[in-house]
């Protein structure tokens, strides 16, 4: 099988992580995006062959996208799998759903969704067999067992709705303790190929990219109650500090974490330089050094005691990127160690800026990348707000002046 691409956009870094590396050992080509801008800008630029979009990004994320890839001829015509928890009926309801769209129930392993991609790209199950599947019915089963019978695992046909023409896969997650399928016989080897609709009529030309809001990648950790009832569920205790540091005293500020000599106010991480991450060049692709940026001000914000996600879900305060800025010093490569530095660098009455430097520990500390993100503060119905004055008070004092 030539390998075939395919961009995982999921705001679930585990899974996303965790299922790139599966696909790539079994054949295809596979990159991650964790929001929405990332996954529609990754879908303009490495074209993938399908998409794996998860439904239940924060704020929309996973509907906008499928709008934006929709609206554009460039990408209009990529296969889409939702992946969702969500009941596909309610995922179809909340969509404009139209060929080449299908629907994937999570959870989900590694073996359902290489039987669904392969049959959404009308390839054969056995890779010793290079000729795509059939689009006719499928080949007929010795003895006349069904296919789970037959010594490989039972995928049902797409089902095609009717009225809109989209095609849907939807696959109960198999047991936990399944045993392994026995080898399969040959004149079962390949899988029914995905059912399509005619092609769609001609798509009008994307909008401008610049205009895709971002949404940050929410991470999660255990939930903590703090003394202030204004802020119960939305500030949560720190990171623990290192163990020659007392711990905070129950109903103390949080501490700011302890920074480095050159480092200022802030937080700073280190990651590892991924395959993935790097372009035909070798080196780092530009827009994953946006990625690094979110990673840091979530777990800044984190580190002071407030969560993306419960910002969100209890206080319905949002903060999308609506502008970003990257300047690019030298570059970085496979498997160099870096450390993303990010601080708070101003807060406006509705807005918040983050700062960010990026340096290669394995280049003795030189600087790969600087940049910065300005964030409205907005509600729920993407009306700009203040600043709340707990949020506020709770900021400041990890400025960085």
């Amino acid at each position: 099988m030539s390998e075939k691409k395919v961009l995982i956009i999921d705001d679930d870094q585990t899974f996303a992580n965790v299922m790139k590396d599966g696909l790539e050992s079994v054949g295809f080509k596979a990159a991650v995006a964790f929001d929405a801008l990332q996954g529609v800008m990754q879908a303009h630029s490495a074209r993938p062959d399908v998409i794996l979009l998860d439904f239940s990004m924060p704020a929309g994320g996973g509907a906008n996208a499928y709008e934006r890839l929709r609206a554009s001829t460039a990408t209009g015509r990529i296969p889409v799998v939702f992946t969702t928890a969500s009941a596909v009926d309610e995922v179809k309801s909340q969509i404009r759903a139209g060929p080449r769209t299908y629907f994937l129930k999570k959870p989900v392993s590694l073996n359902q969704v290489r039987s669904v991609l392969l049959q959404v790209l009308g390839l054969p199950l056995d890779p010793t067999n290079p000729t795509p599947a059939p689009r006719e019915a499928p080949p007929p089963v010795p003895d006349g067992k069904p296919a789970a019978e037959a010594g490989r695992p039972a995928v049902p046909d797409p089902v095609v709705d009717a009225p809109s023409g989209r095609a849907s896969i939807t696959l109960p997650p198999l047991p936990a303790a399944a045993p392994a399928p026995a080898p399969a016989p040959a004149a079962a080897a390949s899988a029914p190929a995905a059912v399509e609709a005619a092609a769609p009529p001609p798509l009008p030309d994307a909008p401008p990219l610049p205009s895709i809001p971002n949404f940050a990648n929410r991470a999660s950790s255990p939930q903590i109650e703090v003394a202030s009832p204004s802020l119960r569920s939305v500030f949560v205790a720190p990171e623990p500090p290192p163990p020659a540091v007392p711990a905070p005293v129950a109903g103390a500020a949080s501490p700011a974490p302890e920074p480095s000599s050159d480092a200022g106010r802030g937080h700073e991480f280190e990651v590892r330089v991924l395959y993935g991450d790097t372009d035909k060049m070798g080196v780092i692709y530009y827009a994953n050094y946006l990625k690094y940026f979110e990673q840091g001000r979530v777990e800044l914000m984190r580190s002071i005691g407030i969560r993306y996600r419960d910002l969100e879900t209890e206080r319905k305060i949002f903060l999308p990127v609506v502008e970003t800025r990257c300047v690019y010093k030298a570059p970085a490569r496979y498997d160099e160690l870096l450390i993303v530095r990010t601080r708070l660098a101003r807060l406006g009455q509705a807005s918040v800026v983050f700062s960010y430097e990026i340096v290669n520990r394995d280049a003795g500390g030189r600087l790969v990348a600087s940049g910065s993100t300005r964030h409205a503060v907005v509600d729920d119905s993407w009306s700009p707000i203040g600043i709340p004055d707990d949020l506020r008070r709770h900021l400041e004092p990890h400025v960085n002046r």
